[in-house]
């Protein structure tokens, strides 16, 4: 299976990425590792690292935490749900989230689950119940605007 952002509806995400357990032991080490290095508090927030390096490389106008941390019912294994809310004139490369995952790998090793989405995009989908935008924008918290 090649690398690909399924498109379809912009309020939903499915991502095809060739082989998906190719590495997965590696991944799981290297978490287990970096938890045991250097444990993250679900109580401290999002990790500075994260907001900086999103910023670094996609430029958002927004980023929102949203699940589990965002509800305040993490447990020590949540990964980081978030979604970066791009201008619209963003590459096709910062939409497409197998290129943005690539880019973004050393935060991926720290559980963290970045989506992207155009600002119109979001503004569309935001009240279509049941969207990814519309779950961010019910459930989810700011934590980055430009």
């Amino acid at each position: 299976m090649t690398r690909q952002f399924v498109h379809g509806d912009p309020g939903t995400a499915f991502v095809a990425c060739r082989d998906p357990d190719a590495g997965y032991a590696e991944h799981v080490a290297h978490v287990a590792s970096q938890q045991a290095a250097d444990p993250i508090d679900p109580s401290s927030g999002v990790p500075r690292e994260f907001v900086a390096r999103i910023v670094e490389v996609l430029h958002p106008l927004q980023i929102w935490l949203f699940g589990s941390r965002a509800r305040g019912e993490a447990r020590a294994d949540s990964d980081w749900d978030m979604m970066a809310i791009l201008p619209d004139d963003a590459p096709d490369d910062d939409l497409d989230l197998c290129s943005v995952w690539t880019r973004l790998r050393d935060l991926r090793l720290q559980r963290l689950e970045l989506f992207t989405m155009t600002r119109s995009d979001f503004e569309e989908w935001n009240r279509s119940l049941g969207t990814l935008a519309e779950i961010v924008a019910s459930t989810g918290i700011v934590v980055y605007d430009r």
